[in-house]
């Protein structure tokens, strides 16, 4: 089930929120939890009742790792080693679902080799549980979880509107807030923020990244001979859009469902393509798995501590995974190694970089960052070369009529159709839609903030939020499924 579906939004959003209160109203608190951990495994079991058996048994496989290192003395040999143990496991499960095909291809491909595997069926969201396991069992040994119990580690790893696509949630941020008495009663000013915040994600999603993937599936399925060179950026820039209101859009919806249920799930982004450096960049995208790598990882590879050449190291170890986290293929591991080299040139010429004009660093970092994303989107790293160079050269600044194509809104047809003028406009200009929508996403990206740290509720809001749900839901003619919803 995903988000941006009549079934979810119509029955299966409202009907969860209406029942998760109404137990608590008859000071039924456990229930409501069960509540949650039931209808969090339908979620994620819609249609794949492989995908539940996954995330139970291995919820109860990390529960039970988990027993040593709340009864050993924290730092103990004996605690190091069920550390180790656990964590190795969660490595181990998640590279035989998500890396076994990658090894086989390129043990095949380099050693002239010939094995084969069954087929591998891959659970969802494997990449975020996989990484809030390893967390909750670090947290354990480290002393910062307390108290735990099978029931509460069930939920904060079933929870299903971070379940699939994130934010990567710590133990300790999640479970308290459920625990929390205050939290049990319906709050009217958390409903209206937690129906903007879903809105505004809907429409992120519907309106602008699914329009978005219609030029990037037809630019990217397509041989790069046959593109021009203007066709080649735009489409570059349409992923680097999609992918942006994609996840974000995401976000916003998983926000918005937790904070209806008095939850308040961490941040993960913060208006990203405003950075002026690919420093700010990370500390702006995806703030969940930044945090997540830089504390688990990171730091415990040494951090900053021991030297510029160990620095530097540890920082592209930490994006080379973060590369290969996203996707089994070389393509994602280059381009974590894009972002890491970036991240090291920045440390190096920090204070020269400083002295440049904001716009010539916000220009320079833009477009890096939608460099970048060529080798995240393309099939291969050869497919992205060639890409770049048929941008580079711009030999050929004209767009043909099938990416325009792409454009054609039904919202734009209806207009036509009662305002003939529009159309006759349209007919002489017709790369005009192109770009006003481009024009409105690039504005969007600059002029609206994620992070929102203040909600007044107001009747402007509240019909702006009507507007852009019901504007979604007519929308869903084509399902498209969410970019990181298959890492």
């Amino acid at each position: 089930m995903i988000f941006n579906s009549y079934i979810f939004t119509l029955c299966f959003l409202p009907v969860t929120v209406l029942i998760y209160f109404i137990l608590n109203r008859v000071q039924k608190y456990s229930l409501s939890k069960f509540w949650l951990i039931a209808i969090s495994l339908f979620f994620v079991g819609f249609g794949d009742r492989y995908a539940v058996t996954f995330l139970v048994s291995g919820a109860l496989i990390t529960w039970i790792l988990g027993i040593p290192l709340r009864k050993c003395d924290h730092g103990s040999i004996v605690s190091k080693v069920f550390l180790g143990v656990g964590v190795g496991v969660q490595i181990a499960v998640l590279g035989y679902f998500k890396y076994a095909y990658f090894l086989v291809q390129n043990v095949n491909r380099y050693l002239h080799a010939s094995f084969s595997l069954r087929e591998i069926l891959l659970p969802a969201g494997i990449s975020f549980i996989t990484f809030q396991q390893i967390a909750f069992l670090v947290d354990l040994y480290r002393g910062k979880i307390s108290r735990v119990s099978l029931v509460d580690y069930l939920f904060y790893i079933s929870y299903f509107p971070k379940l699939v696509q994130g934010p990567i949630t710590k133990y300790e941020d999640l479970v308290p807030q459920m625990n929390d008495p205050e939290n049990r009663k319906a709050n009217m000013d958390n409903l209206a923020y937690g129906l903007w915040l879903f809105a505004t994600g809907l429409a992120r999603k519907v309106l602008l990244a699914d329009v978005l993937s219609k030029a990037v599936s037809w630019g990217y399925e397509l041989p790069v001979a046959n593109l021009t060179a203007m066709e080649a950026l735009v489409v570059s820039l349409c992923f680097t859009f999609q992918i942006y209101f994609d996840f974000s859009g995401y976000s916003h919806m998983a926000l918005g469902i937790s904070k209806m249920l008095n939850l308040t799930l961490p941040d993960n982004f913060d208006s990203p393509y405003q950075a002026v450096s690919v420093i700010e960049f990370w500390k702006r995208w995806h703030i969940s798995l930044t945090s997540f790598l830089r504390e688990y990882l990171y730091f415990p590879l040494g951090g900053s501590r021991k030297g510029t050449v160990r620095t530097y190291l540890n920082t592209m170890i930490v994006f080379l995974v973060s590369g290969l986290w996203h996707g089994a293929a070389w393509n994602y591991v280059f381009w974590g190694g894009l972002h890491g080299i970036g991240q090291c040139l920045n440390k190096a010429f920090e204070r020269q970089w400083e002295k440049l004009h904001v716009v010539i660093r916000w220009f320079v970092t833009f477009s890096f960052v939608n460099m970048a994303w060529i080798f995240f989107r393309a099939e291969s790293v050869s497919h992205a070369w060639e890409m770049i160079q048929k941008i580079i050269k711009m030999e050929d600044l004209t767009i043909g009529g099938s990416l325009l194509a792409c454009f054609e809104l039904s919202e734009v047809t209806f207009l036509k159709d009662r305002f003939p003028v529009i159309g006759e406009f349209l007919g002489q200009y017709p790369v005009f839609g192109l770009i006003v929508f481009l024009l409105i996403v690039f504005l969007l990206c600059f002029h609206v903030r994620d992070k929102v740290t203040t909600f007044r509720p107001g009747i402007a809001k509240c019909i702006l939020t009507i507007l852009l749900f019901s504007w979604s839901v007519v929308s869903f003619s084509t399902v498209v499924e969410f970019i990181y919803g298959g890492f």
